[in-house]
């Protein structure tokens, strides 16, 4: 007798819709569970490397103090080579150092004494410089441009602009006047100067004195190059009970590009004269910023 062979019953092979679009789902939950986590992550790697280049820009103070006896000044004159020139050689930079002239103006220098140097650069920032600040020199007729440079940090210069009550000041002559160049010609030369601070000038201790701090930048704000002393907000901040940082909940001044900031979220990182590397409170009181900054103010600096 012929029988019937059984019917044999195959899974389907494959998604269906249902499945996939569940699979679909699940993966975007886990995305989006993960992302923040990656973010964040990234971020603490960042003001890790920031924290670092503060470090690396102090211990480049204090090496360039053993040689010179004195702090570098904020620039040598207005136009000339700012801090971040006469600290190259103890960054590792002694190469772009070699092209420079420091008795001629920045407008003077060859482009390759400067770049982005990744000491200068805060990693949470995005921003590329190709080439260097230009200007026009009536006196000859001429457009000259020098060497990039971008920063995003910057000396403590005082209380206010021109307070000069801060650990950066301009330099001065061998008399003790500050420095004043002649920016009329592009080749004009400076001679002879001296930097007028000192660690032992710090009386408040340099545990509690400000050095550098992260600069305040806006998003959309184009900066000029952290090597030419011409533009002072480029190389050196001002902070104090009128100065507040950047993010400060009640601060209401609207001069912001002469001030400190920063990208990372609640703090802004800062060097101590001392060496230490801070990440101080955007919502630090006024009086105890100030306080800071002053080098020899007097006043007993409270906890920060």
């Amino acid at each position: 007798m012929l029988r019937k062979s059984a019917s044999v019953h195959k899974n389907p092979s494959g998604f269906t819709l249902v499945e996939i679009l569940v699979v679909i789902a699940t993966i975007a939950v886990m995305v989006a569970l993960l992302l923040p986590g990656v973010q964040r992550a990234r971020e603490t790697a960042r003001a890790v490397q920031c924290k670092n280049n503060l470090k690396q820009l102090s211990l480049a103070v204090h090496n360039f103090h053993d040689v010179e006896r004195a702090v570098p000044s904020m620039d040598l004159a207005d136009n000339w080579a700012t801090w971040a020139v006469l600290l190259l050689p103890y960054l590792e930079q002694n190469n772009r150092y070699q092209n420079w002239n420091l008795k001629q103006q920045y407008f003077s220098q060859p482009n390759d004494a400067g770049g982005n140097v990744a000491t200068f650069r805060c990693p949470s920032r995005h921003r590329e410089m190709d080439r260097g600040d230009s200007r026009f020199y009536f006196g000859t007729f001429t457009v000259v441009t020098g060497p990039p440079g971008l920063g995003d940090y910057a000396g403590s210069w005082g209380t206010q602009a021109n307070a000069s009550n801060g650990v950066f000041r301009r330099a001065t002559d061998l008399n003790g006047a500050m420095m004043v160049g002649n920016v009329s010609f592009p080749n004009t030369e400076i001679t002879s100067w001296k930097h007028p601070v000192e660690f032992g000038d710090i009386a408040d201790g340099l545990s509690n004195t400000l050095l550098f701090g992260e600069k305040y930048l806006d998003d959309e704000s184009i900066e000029g190059s952290i090597l030419n002393g011409n533009v002072q907000n480029t190389y050196v901040r001002v902070a104090g009970e009128n100065n507040l940082i950047v993010g400060n909940s009640t601060d209401s001044s609207p001069i912001y590009d002469r001030r400190f900031g920063s990208k990372h979220s609640q703090v802004c990182h800062f060097a101590l004269a001392d060496g230490q590397v801070r990440a101080i409170s955007k919502e630090i009181n006024g009086r105890i910023l100030q306080s800071l900054v002053e080098l020899n103010d007097g006043d007993v600096t409270p906890d920060f």
